[in-house]
């Protein structure tokens, strides 16, 4: 019966393994614009709970970071926690501990309050995970949770290793899930297909290998790509970093001499479209404003799309005319949303969220991998039909494993009930002979 109950259990967890997951809500949020001329930053805003009583910590998710800290000097974020409120706070005699924003920090564990399902509905608790503080001053702190890979600075502590050291998750792989162009979750701790197997196939999941450079390692892809035409051959190859801060695309000067000559050269000579020049992270682009007058959307639906490829995901990621324009604040024009950084002769490329919002990418931060499941586009107007096939066969896989299970142990409680009664029956019998003493007394005394 032992066995039988071990291996059931065992079964159950093959066909329903736990997961293990921690959820950040996340939003895009706009920084205040140093000068008249500069073009809109931004960066993801998250918040969660620390301490006991639990308070809010405004938090920023930065990919140009490696490590997390709490600051009282938060670079966009609102600072709102404050430590000597905390009852469960542990400091620790760890001073001159080295982060991306200041030297001479501290450690100390505190209690977190973290989501863990897609829905952002439950809260868990996670007692005495390692915080860094600034040199201790009663101010109130925000944080800034890196997302660089781990790998970028060996001397840093990342929060992903740290959730992964305490067990609190099962593997350094995360990703970003947009909804929106401004808001999403971020999940830590497995794949996509692990907790959302309806939607994804662990058999579609391929990694690409990331670069470095000036030996730190950054989220990038390597992209083939052809501006020249929609019917693309393969023959520029760029590298392109990941960053959501990003709304669209920075591209190189090969790209934007390639569309103003096949393009916007028609829209400059009659004045509907002008180039201007926008400054933001302390650098130059330049973008292109159409006037919505004259520049309609059959106009941007004859743009020519950005097609790029990657060999090793053997895929073209396609970025049509629609996904490349956006009007601006005002509503009175189009803005062209892929930037080009003036005076750079730089190969490099930036993809923001109009990519992550189509394309979904999974980062590996133990292999310091990019991965994609190539079946999203595919199975999109296909209602994903074979992964909702996989998951019900699963679910009646289970159904008539539980079905089994209560058969036989139906026939095991009728066979240990009929066995109980047989040997209450025998042992009654047993007593009748034993205690009933007269009949054998007296039968004596007659003989």
């Amino acid at each position: 019966m032992k066995t039988f109950l071990i291996t059931f259990i065992l079964i159950l967890f093959k066909i329903l393994p736990i997961v293990n997951i921690i959820v950040f809500p996340f939003q895009i949020r706009k920084t205040q614009k140093k000068g008249l001329y500069d073009a809109n930053e931004y960066y993801i805003y998250t918040q969660f709970e620390m301490g006991d009583p639990p308070q809010k910590v405004n938090c920023e998710l930065n990919f140009d970071i490696v490590d997390y800290f709490m600051t009282y000097s938060p670079l966009n974020v609102q600072p709102t926690y404050n430590s000597s409120l905390s009852k469960s706070i542990i400091n620790t005699s760890m001073n001159g501990v080295i982060t991306s924003r200041y030297t001479l920090g501290h450690c100390a564990y505190e209690n977190f309050y973290f989501y863990t399902d897609l829905e952002c509905q439950k809260k868990e608790t996670f007692e005495s995970l390692i915080i860094i503080f600034p040199p201790t001053e009663n101010k109130l702190a925000g944080c800034e949770i890196g997302l660089q890979s781990r790998h970028s600075n060996g001397k840093l502590e990342s929060f992903i290793h740290n959730l992964k050291t305490k067990e609190i998750i099962n593997s350094y792989i995360w990703t970003l899930k947009f909804k929106n162009l401004n808001e999403g979750i971020i999940i830590f701790g497995a794949a996509p297909h692990e907790y959302d197997s309806s939607n994804f196939n662990e058999n579609e999941l391929k990694f690409a290998n990331t670069f470095s450079e000036n030996d730190k390692l950054y989220w990038c892809l390597h992209f083939k790509y052809d501006p020249i035409s929609k019917n693309y051959t393969l023959n520029q190859n760029i590298k392109v970093k990941i960053s959501p801060k990003i709304l669209g695309v920075v591209a190189t000067y090969n790209y934007l001499n390639a569309v103003e000559e096949i393009f916007f050269k028609k829209y400059y000579q009659n004045n509907i479209c002008e180039k201007k020049i926008v400054s933001f992270e302390n650098t130059n682009y330049f973008k292109i404003i159409c006037s919505k007058d004259e520049f309609t959307q059959n106009d941007i639906n004859e743009f020519p799309s950005l097609n790029l490829f990657n060999i090793v995901f053997n895929y073209t990621f396609i970025l049509e005319g629609k996904e490349l324009f956006t009007e601006n604040e005002e509503g009175d024009a189009y803005e062209f949303l892929i930037l080009i950084e003036i005076g750079s002769t730089r190969i490099e490329w930036k993809l923001g969220r109009i990519f992550l919002l189509k394309y979904q990418i999974t980062f590996d931060d133990d292999n310091s991998l990019i991965g994609f499941y190539k079946h999203i586009e595919i199975i999109e107007n296909n209602t994903n039909s074979n992964n909702i096939f996989s998951t019900v066969v699963k679910y009646v896989i289970l159904g008539f494993v539980i079905i089994i299970f209560i058969f036989l142990a139906f026939i095991i409680y009728k066979k240990l009930n009929v066995y109980f009664k047989r040997k209450k029956l025998a042992n009654e019998l047993e007593d009748d002979f034993m205690y009933i003493v007269g009949r054998n007394s007296d039968k004596s005394d007659k003989k």
